[in-house]
């Protein structure tokens, strides 16, 4: 990333001591440095955050103590930042009074202190240990909330994550996390407009996004589903109040023959206030507090959905709503193909290339739907409660759940059925996956060591 000259010094930065962890391979973070610009404190400190969108200051110092955590600490470096050294040690002492637990706010108590002996060159300067991975990673950790606090667009509403198409009736909650920003988001579902409720600082796999096998401490990119809740009393401490574990590895994940199992939103060590941005085995991590709100707000936590994206879009509600009509009305064709008896028809909605339901090819499962279809002569087909997900990482998909009723003379039933729709060159979309909705299977005793099973699609229609 290059960084903007600054307008008020001309003297030469100091060049951070690079800071390396074995098994890791990420770009060198973001620094927060200092200038000589003319500040209003009688010690001249400022510290920048380089890399991030920086905004104008208040011409008074920023008050802290009323705040949450977070502001506190943003409040913080903005006193910093201005030349308000007074007021930010006073805020910083009472921050690490309150909480005595926060690495955070005390390297940057440590800053400010040194600072009233020297000049720092960076944060986390004033601490013994100024170029260990710790204080690489508490840095990241500022510069994440920072950017969520001073750059971030989507608070006001008017913006969503273009893979959140459409809630289905039933899901009261979802769950949406930007690996890029170190953020989980959680939305309630108002009637099929998806309104924020609130948002958390989250840390993710040691060694980033892109979860490929077992053990590689990646955090999967994908859309899953809370397949239950694990009280913290059950759990090692490190865990914190409890564990939310999701549907990973699920059919995409399978079809790419991706491994691993065991992935959780849970809260933290109790000795903690919050992990590192990147820090874990590949699960999401909150702040104990955070977790706490999290499952509060959700309630019953089961079969609600985590949409896990390293790189989002955020869009208008409108261009959400083009897309969605857009894939309703590939879903209506199909049911409406299929209903018509017209075996062509209605297999010219799979892709005939691409397509699995997880135990056969396209050419045996096509063989048995023909055969299937010869003998009926009338079937009703009805689609409601339809959910619909853009499928991070993967382009131009889409996770499509819905309750499916199927009547003829001969059978009838009603089941939850999953599917994957994908748009092909010519800008049709196809059925690339059919099969049981992870909603559908019923309750799993969790546990760590063991692996959830797959459940195929029960229904012989």
């Amino acid at each position: 990333m290059s960084v903007p000259a600054d307008p008020w010094s001309r003297a030469q930065r100091t060049t951070a001591v690079p800071v390396t962890r074995s098994k890791i391979s990420r770009p060198a973070p973001a620094r927060i440095t200092r200038s000589s610009r003319p500040v209003k404190s009688r010690r001249p400190l400022v510290i920048r955050v380089i890399g991030c969108l920086m905004v104008a200051g208040s011409s008074v110092p920023t008050p802290v103590e009323a705040m949450h955590y977070e502001h506190q600490l943003i409040a913080i470096a903005d006193n910093i930042r201005h030349g308000y050294v007074d007021s930010a040690l006073t805020g910083a002492r009472a921050l690490v009074e309150r909480h005595p637990e926060s690495r955070l706010a005390r390297m940057m108590y440590a800053d400010l202190l040194s600072a009233r002996l020297s000049r720092l060159p960076d944060v986390g300067a004033g601490t013994t240990l100024s170029d260990t991975v710790e204080v690489v990673d508490l840095r990241e950790e500022l510069i994440a909330r920072w950017n969520r606090l001073k750059s971030d667009p989507v608070t006001s509403g008017e913006k969503l994550p273009n893979s959140l198409l459409q809630p289905a009736t039933s899901t009261e909650h979802v769950v949406f996390a930007d690996l890029s920003q170190s953020r989980l988001y959680l939305y309630e579902n108002d009637q099929g407009n998806l309104r924020l409720v609130n948002d958390f600082y989250v840390t993710q796999g040691l060694n980033g996004p892109g979860k490929e096998r077992e053990g590689d401490q990646r955090t999967p990119v994908g859309v899953y589903y809370v397949t239950g809740y694990i009280p913290g009393n059950t759990l090692p401490s490190r865990y914190g109040p409890g564990a939310l574990p999701i549907s990973y590895p699920n059919p995409i994940d399978q079809r790419y023959q991706r491994t691993g199992y065991g992935i959780w939103i849970h809260g933290t060590e109790p000795f903690l206030l919050n992990r590192a941005p990147r820090a874990s085995d590949g699960c999401l991590s909150l702040n104990n507090n955070d977790f706490n709100r999290l499952t509060q707000a959700i309630g019953h936590p089961r079969h609600t959905p985590v949409v896990i994206d390293d790189s989002p879009t955020w869009v208008s509600a409108r261009e959400i709503e083009v897309n969605r009509k857009e894939l309703l009305t590939a879903i209506e064709n199909w049911r409406a193909d299929w209903e018509s008896l017209d075996a062509n028809a209605y297999l010219s909605h799979y892709d005939s290339e691409h397509f699995s339901d997880g135990s056969q090819n396209y050419n045996a499962w096509a063989a048995r739907k023909r055969s299937i279809l010869a003998f009926k002569r009338r079937i009703d087909v009805a689609l409601r409660d339809i959910e619909m997900f853009a499928y991070p990482g993967e382009q131009d998909t889409v996770l499509v759940d819905f309750e499916q009723t199927f009547i003829s003379p001969t059978f009838s039933s009603t089941i939850r059925k999953q599917q994957f729709w994908r748009r092909g060159d010519s800008g049709t979309w196809r059925i690339i996956f059919e099969g049981a909705s992870e909603k559908s299977p019923p309750p799993a005793v969790v546990n760590e060591s063991v692996e959830p099973i797959e459940q195929t699609d029960p229904a012989s229609s």
